[in-house]
């Protein structure tokens, strides 16, 4: 029998080609926009490729404590906010000698409270070595969920330190100071300070500055010691002087017609019993290297005038004394 050449055989196999291709095409295109996606949505500051994402704020809080207590500084970091991981001591170096000092253990993590729509509070118990600290860390919740501590961190001041050689946990520090929860110790390379805290200091969050009361430099009680040595010897030198002026101040001022002249030359100053018994006792504190008193020495000065009478000088006041022990040679500058 001779085929139909109008058979409807042929036409079926081509509808069977035609749906295969658009099969081909949709499961491409399923396929890419599976893999585009995960690449759109991307993650928060403190997202991992694991499940970070999926985590509940709580949670995501306890795996930033426990990555603290493993001691990887990287992997903190992922959960903590951007412009709240930065600073050179926010690294496993610095971590490790926390630790070393005061590990942290006993983690226990509390529920989240809302506090705005995009933050909540996450109530947390924790060690750092014997100390027991309660705090609640804060988190925000990106517009896609993404989450980010924002008080992972703390930062220190040091601008006090400046010039001293600073060091955290033995370690060189220049800059602003940031740090993870722990145990540190400060000092300062330059002997003539010291650190009036000297115990080690337990960084836990911002709300606790009291655990910060103390961590200052301070000038050693020899620096002291040399302080006023070297004003008392700068004292005499000015005080033995006959001029009108003098490097330490208490200068005799003409006070034109409503007083006497003085003559340079003839100025006599002396400085009394009482204010030695002062200087030898003055308060010294410092801005920084450089130290000052806070005191009222003065001095007592008289002069002549052309008649060759002598007056009491009226009004004739020293200077500041300052010393900057940062200088490799200490000496008095007067200002």
């Amino acid at each position: 029998m001779t085929p139909d050449p109008f058979d409807s055989q042929p036409r079926r196999r081509g509808w069977t080609t035609t749906a295969t291709i658009v099969a081909v095409v949709v499961a491409l295109v399923v396929v890419v926009v599976a893999f585009m996606i995960p690449a759109l949505s991307g993650g928060g500051p403190g997202a991992s490729e694991e499940t970070d994402e999926a985590a509940s704020p709580s949670e995501f809080v306890e795996r930033y404590l426990h990555a603290l207590a493993d001691g990887d500084a990287d992997a903190a970091l992922d959960y903590v906010a951007l412009g709240l991981a930065e600073g050179e001591t926010l690294n496993d170096e610095m971590l490790a000698a926390s630790l070393e000092r005061g590990p942290i253990t006993d983690i226990d993590v509390g529920e989240a409270e809302e506090i705005a729509d995009d933050e909540v509070e996450v109530p947390v118990s924790f060690r750092i070595g014997d100390t027991a600290v309660s705090q609640d860390i804060a988190v925000s919740i990106g517009l896609s969920g993404d989450l980010a501590i924002l008080s992972g961190t703390q930062t220190i001041p040091t601008d006090e330190f400046a010039g001293m050689g600073l060091t955290v946990n033995g370690i060189p520090v220049e800059g602003e100071l940031t740090l993870f929860p722990g145990t540190y110790e400060f000092a300062v390379a330059n002997t003539n300070f010291t650190i009036e805290r000297g115990e080690p200091v337990v960084v836990a969050s911002g709300h606790e500055s009291d655990r910060y009361e103390g961590l200052r430099p301070v000038l050693t009680d020899a620096a002291t010691a040399t302080y006023r040595s070297l004003v008392a010897a700068s004292l005499q030198e000015c005080a033995a002087m006959k001029t009108l002026t003098t490097p330490c101040g208490d200068d005799v001022i003409d006070s034109g017609e409503n007083g006497p002249t003085p003559v340079d030359g003839t100025v006599t100053r002396e400085l009394p019993l009482e204010s030695e018994s002062k200087l030898a006792a003055v308060t010294v504190v410092t801005d920084g290297t450089v130290a000052r008193w806070e005191s009222s020495v003065g001095m007592s000065t008289t002069f002549e005038s052309p008649s060759g009478s002598r007056y009491l000088a009226m009004g004739a006041a020293l200077k500041t004394p300052k010393v900057d022990f940062a200088a490799e040679t200490p000496q008095v500058v007067w200002e």
